[in-house]
């Protein structure tokens, strides 16, 4: 093959050069050949040409994670022309052919030619502000600009100071958290678990102990719209882990280290406490965003999507166990099996797909408490983000919310019968049967 006869000229940003120009690109590039899965540019890397495909495709790969495919007319890497050094990996995917251009002829073209040079620079500016992108969100850069709200969690529990310790205490415990305000007059305090703890062990003050006696009334407080970087200057400039947080004048709730931290590092162990603590189903859709947010953070550090898929599908199962919890009436949760199907069930999730879901009942219960079920229950999945099954296998569908001698006869019915209805409801659409094959329980008991 000769370079004149397959350069094509009229692809950007050499459909912007002179017909003598393109002639000089013809008359000094050279053809090269690379096999699949051969690192034609690496990340890291000068190159001393810039590669033209010819045919074949190429894989852009950051850090192991593949970001784009080339095929022919794509060029590349103007980036490792200009800096010296290519930002990503590029990688022949098959049997690929390239024209190479001599950075020499490159930088003639640049220096002789203001529209090749415009686009060409824009091309690596492009470049730049894309790998700037795909690293801020999950930096540090990202907590200088985040808010106070974006990481507080939970709301504001307050206690009288004459109160005893105890009953603090057991406030605690029943809120599932760790701090609460204390009204003492005209006065508000914050008093800890570790405060408790010191008073009871340390100091060995009788239970009745008015609260107050142990609440400091120093309170080191931040307004839910500053920044982030002001509440951890706070933090450190009076030996905090914790900071009241204010909304219009008023007590809203504490913002602690751990949860700067969530927000930095998107740790997916933070997410289950969330859950844990949840006391109602607004609570639980903070956690379902959380979740969400958690999957584009662990793609943009390039964790492999089986990876991904594992531990979303994990944090979605605990999240609808709790919800089970939340809303199915005592006689659904002492006799009531929650199913997972679809990619759910087989652990492959991760951006929110359709309701996929039955349940399966030990014995009858009363059909206003199941009605009650389906309907809270389905709702609350609409408020997580998750769409609705077009095909109706869902908890609010009879058909996919029964016992078990019910779905045994269903079953049955579907295997005999041929009609269209049946072959739609039978895995061959794409539905899993509620056998623990092919999907996951989740309850109280797991």
């Amino acid at each position: 093959m000769q370079v004149a006869e397959s350069f094509d000229a009229g692809n950007p940003p050499f459909d912007r050069l002179t017909q003598q120009e393109v002639e000089d690109i013809r008359a000094g590039a050279d053809i090269g050949y690379f096999a699949p899965g051969e690192v034609i540019v690496a990340a890291g890397k000068p190159s001393g040409q810039l590669h033209v495909i010819i045919k074949g495709v190429v894989e852009v790969r950051q850090d192991g994670a593949m970001t784009a495919l080339l095929r022919a007319g794509d060029s590349f890497d103007s980036r490792a022309l200009v800096h010296g050094a290519a930002g990503e990996d590029f990688i022949a995917a098959e049997e690929t052919l390239c024209h190479l251009i001599p950075r020499p002829a490159v930088t003639r073209l640049i220096s002789r030619n203001a529209g090749f040079a415009a686009f060409f620079y824009a091309e690596v500016s492009r470049k730049l502000d894309a790998l700037a992108g795909a690293r801020r969100p999950d930096g540090f850069e990202s907590v200088l600009r985040a808010r106070v709200r974006d990481a507080q969690r939970g709301d504001s529990n307050v206690i009288d100071g004459g109160e005893t310790i105890e009953a603090a205490g057991h406030r605690m415990r029943r809120v599932n958290a760790n701090a609460l305000f204390v009204r003492d007059g005209d006065r508000t305090g914050v008093v800890t678990g570790m405060n408790l703890s010191k008073a009871v062990v340390l100091r060995r003050l009788p239970l009745e102990t008015p609260v107050r006696d142990v609440t400091h009334f120093d309170v080191v407080s931040i307004e839910a719209g500053d920044f982030l970087y002001e509440a951890i200057l706070l933090m450190t400039r009076h030996d905090k882990r914790r900071l009241a947080v204010r909304r219009e004048g008023r007590y809203v709730g504490f913002l602690e280290d751990i949860d700067i931290l969530g927000l930095v590092a998107g740790n997916s162990q933070l997410i289950p406490g969330r859950i844990d603590r949840a006391r109602g189903v607004e609570d639980l859709t903070v956690a379902a965003r959380d979740i969400q947010a958690q999957v584009l953070r662990l793609h943009g550090q390039g964790v492999r999507i089986e990876a991904i898929a594992e531990i979303t599908s994990d944090l979605n199962r605990r999240l609808l166990a709790r919800l089970f919890e939340l809303v199915a009436p005592p006689s659904v949760q002492s006799g009531g099996c929650l199913l997972l199907m679809g990619s759910e069930g087989r652990g492959e999730q991760t951006l929110r797909t359709d309701q996929d879901n039955g349940l399966l009942l030990a014995a009858p219960v009363p059909e206003p408490d199941l009605a009650a079920f389906r309907e809270a229950f389905t709702r609350a999945l609409d408020d997580f983000g998750f769409p609705r099954c077009p095909g109706g296998v869902m908890v609010r569908n009879p058909l996919w919310s029964q016992t078990l001698d019910g779905f045994q006869r269903q079953l049955r019915g579907w295997v005999v019968d041929r009609s269209p209805e049946a072959a739609m409801n039978w895995p061959s659409s794409g539905t899993r049967p509620p056998y623990p094959a092919a999907a996951s329980c989740s309850s109280r008991r797991g």
